[in-house]
């Protein structure tokens, strides 16, 4: 009688005396040696009978060499439906009372909305490579969801420029402000049922609502004097303050583990089902930035220098409303960043010529990069 499938674990002899727990036996006492000869004589019976015999690396940790005598298969489906409307309208509108001023005004002003759904099925099994032999069912997950959001943007930039002098005087003014606010809205239905670890097992629904409102403001010069022939100095200042609030709130409904996926028409009055602080989130951001740059540029035939510093005063500040990070309550940042700039080129020729630019730059994560990453909206 011949056996269908023969497994071998194939241990090299010296793993196999680090994993001895007791005394040697007879066979073991022979000697790593002897072992050897005995492993090469099974490997050489797996070369006759590759169909029948099936050598597997047993010097790996268990659980791979329980994958490797096993099967897995899955099978999955999904069906996902994306619609988007916009609408952008944007103008320009310049205006030179004479030769030495110009002015423009540029208004912006954007529409979007969003619907998708998405439903998607898998099933995983494990099979032992026996014919005949049964398969063991790993998990199966379902899932629903449909999500829809609408907003809108508006934005209006101003900038005035005079030419002072001939001789490269100038300075123009710069001004800005945007507003945007987005409703947002998603609902899913998710079943997972994991056969050897039932514990694990959810069948729930989940719906979010939330909004976002964002607005900025921003206002700077900048200036050009000439201090001597083809020596200028440049200064320039930039103000820019931005306000941002965002609220999630999320509710979760626990449905019996038996229910199918049939049971997703039933309705739900999300009015009654309490908010879930631990899939909310609501919090409010204001950034207050100065932008200050100050250079030196000079300009000849052949070599045209700038050099200068930038300074970036900027005071942060996140109010964590409701959450799970709400206990932090209002958290500040204060900072000053600083970076000095090169921008050099001379020119031996109408060919030739040597450029050296170096331009610094220093930043750090913002208040909201520096906290934990906190997100329970996938559920499996």
């Amino acid at each position: 009688i011949e056996p269908d499938l023969t497994l071998l674990y194939s241990v090299s002899p010296e793993v196999a005396m680090k994993r001895l727990s007791g005394a040697p036996d007879r066979i073991e006492a022979e000697g790593t040696k002897f072992q050897q000869r005995v492993l090469e004589g099974y490997k050489q019976l797996a070369k006759e009978n590759p169909e029948r015999i099936k050598v597997i690396n047993a010097d790996n940790s268990i659980e791979t060499v329980y994958n490797d005598t096993t099967h897995n298969f899955s099978n999955s489906h999904s069906h996902s439906d994306r619609y988007r409307h916009e609408l952008n309208a944007n103008a320009k509108l310049e205006w030179t009372p004479d030769t030495l001023s110009k002015i423009e005004v540029r208004p912006n002003f954007t529409y979007n909305m969003t619907r998708s759904k998405s439903q998607s099925e898998g099933h995983s099994q494990r099979w032992r490579g026996q014919d005949g032999g049964d398969t063991t069912d790993i998990n199966r997950t379902m899932s629903q969801s449909m999500s829809k959001s609408e907003g809108s943007s508006e934005s209006i930039s101003l900038m005035a420029f005079r030419r002072l002098s001939r001789t490269g005087r100038n300075i123009t003014l710069n001004a800005s402000y945007s507003y945007s606010n987005n409703e947002n809205y998603s609902n899913s239905r998710n079943m997972a049922h994991y056969y050897l670890r039932p514990l694990l097992n959810r069948n729930y629904n989940r719906n979010f609502d939330g909004n976002s409102f964002n607005s900025s403001l921003t206002a700077g010069i900048s200036y050009n004097e000439p201090i001597f022939k083809k020596t200028y100095l440049q200064f320039s200042y930039t103000f820019s303050q931005r306000h941002a609030r965002s609220n999630r709130y999320g509710q979760q409904y626990d449905r019996a583990l038996q229910d199918t996926l049939i049971d997703s028409d039933l309705i739900i009055d999300w009015q009654l089902v309490p908010v879930d602080t631990t899939l909310s989130s609501c919090n409010e951001n204001n950034y207050t930035s100065h932008n200050i740059h100050a250079s030196m540029r000079h300009n000849t035939e052949k070599l045209n220098l700038s050099y200068g510093v930038h300074l970036n005063p900027r005071h942060n500040e996140t109010n964590f409303i409701f959450g799970q990070r709400m206990h932090k309550g209002l958290v500040q940042q204060d900072l000053l960043n600083w970076a000095p700039s090169l921008n050099m080129r001379y020119r031996f020729n109408k060919r030739n010529s040597f450029s050296l630019n170096y331009n610094g730059n220093s930043s750090e994560p913002n208040i909201e990069e520096l906290q934990e990453i906190i997100d329970k909206s996938n559920p499996q």
